[in-house]
This record gives C-alpha cells, sequence and structure tokens, in this order.
C-alpha cells in the first residue's frame, strides 16, 4: 500500500495510504500544549487541501492517545484553551468522515477529542477513558458538554462527568462511549478496514458532509468555535489553585 506524507512534525504525523488519511499523535502523553494545537491546525489545514473521498482516522502512540490539557499552559495563556475549542470544532465538523482509533489512556480533552470524532474504536488490552475535571475542580465549557451530550446519553454523561468514572474498553463499548474494540495489533487495521468499505464512498460531496455535522451537532459546534477568552479567566485561576 502506497503512503505519502502529508505533514510531518515532532508532534504528529499525517500520511495518506490510499485516501485513508493516518493522523498519529506521538508526542508522548499528547497533551493539548500551545504547539500541539498549532501542529493539529496544520495536519488540518493539509487534510482540507487534499481531493477525492478521503477518511481521516487519529490516533496516538505507545500507551496514550490523549492525556488531556496542558493545565500549566492553560494558567500561562488565556487563549490557549479558546484555541483547544476551535481546533476541536473543526474535527468535529471536518468534512470528511472521521475514526477516532483509540490505543491507549484518553482523559479530558484527549477524550473529548475521541467525542468529536463520528467513530471510536478502542483498543481491548490497555487504556481508560476518564473525565477527570471533577477532581480537579476545573468546569467544562458548554461547548464541551455539548460536544459528548450529542454523541452519548445523558444519564451516561452525569455518570462519567459527576463521577469522573474511569472506563476500560469492555465497559466503553458496553455503554456505548466506542463502537468497538480490537486487540492492540488489529486495531489500526481494523480502522483501516472500516473506514475503506464504510466510510470512504460518503465523503464524494465534502460540503454536504459538512453541513450535515454542523446540523447534528449545531449546540455543540458553536460553543466550541464560539468560546471566547474572556469566559477563561476563572478557569486560569483555579487551575492555578491546582498546580
Amino acid at each position: 500500500m502506497s503512503s505519502q506524507n502529508l505533514f510531518s512534525d515532532n508532534i504528529m504525523t499525517l500520511t495518506d495510504e490510499s485516501n485513508i488519511l493516518i493522523l498519529t499523535m506521538k508526542n508522548g502523553e499528547n497533551r493539548f500544549s500551545r504547539s500541539f494545537v498549532n501542529s493539529l491546525n496544520e495536519a488540518l489545514d493539509a487534510i482540507e487541501k487534499t481531493q477525492n473521498p478521503k477518511v481521516l482516522i487519529i490516533t496516538g502512540s505507545d500507551k496514550f492517545f490523549s492525556n488531556g490539557l496542558d493545565l500549566g499552559g492553560i494558567q500561562k495563556d488565556v487563549t490557549l484553551l479558546p484555541a483547544v475549542t476551535k481546533v476541536l470544532s473543526r474535527i468535529l465538523v471536518l468534512g470528511i468522515p472521521t475514526v477516532a482509533a483509540i490505543n491507549g489512556h484518553a482523559y479530558g480533552a484527549g477524550l473529548f477529542l475521541a467525542m468529536c470524532c463520528d467513530w471510536r474504536f478502542m483498543r481491548k488490552d490497555r487504556g481508560y477513558l476518564c473525565f477527570p475535571e471533577v477532581d480537579l475542580g476545573l468546569p467544562f465549557s458548554w461547548g464541551f458538554a455539548k460536544v459528548v451530550t450529542s454523541k452519548i446519553e445523558k444519564n451516561l454523561f452525569r455518570e462519567m462527568s459527576l463521577l469522573a468514572k474511569k472506563y476500560d474498553a469492555s465497559e466503553a463499548k458496553q455503554k456505548g462511549i466506542v463502537d468497538d474494540v480490537f486487540e492492540s495489533s488489529e486495531l489500526l487495521s481494523q480502522s483501516k478496514k472500516f473506514a475503506t468499505t464504510v466510510l470512504l464512498g460518503k465523503s464524494k460531496h465534502r460540503g454536504a458532509y459538512h453541513k450535515m455535522k454542523v446540523e447534528l451537532y449545531i449546540e455543540a459546534y458553536l460553543g466550541l468555535k464560539n468560546f471566547s477568552p474572556t469566559n477563561t479567566d476563572e478557569y486560569a485561576s483555579t487551575t492555578k489553585s491546582k498546580l
């Protein structure tokens, strides 16, 4: 299978494998720092310049999918959290199908990243999904909450958010947080198979695909896209007290 490199730096790599785009995050815990957000935006810019039907698979490396926000960065830079929400809004309504291949732990913003994807697959033997914000004393933004409630039942989100419960792959599938689980050695190959056989033909009309997602997730999309730096002062102050 031919592979074309579309974007690469020390944080993530984007390749095109026969119209299946693979975005691999490779920066340790893959926390949402300023540099991480910048790289993700550059990768999305490269994706939007591609032609032909495509599917995007997002995955990590080693034991982390993404371990969430860079809390120190949020405290130092009040514009970072809005930058995070805006890049997630791009993924939420991207004009091609998206799959999260969750290779390891997905916490906080890392789990929100997975929830912004259209489908979620997870490896069986490693990793937990968790929203730990209640234990950290950090509130959700309205957009973050709407992303999750647009994808799963509200009572399940109550359990996830107010109890900060951790889910392994088996329970995540049972609860409907992820669509399927696979052995580690098969996670990416099965994600590619699903992308090729089920999704690839559905992205012929990117404009329509984008608009359908906007309609499906309108509250979440607007909440993420329009999150203002002026709303982050209390969040940053709270974060500082936790460091």
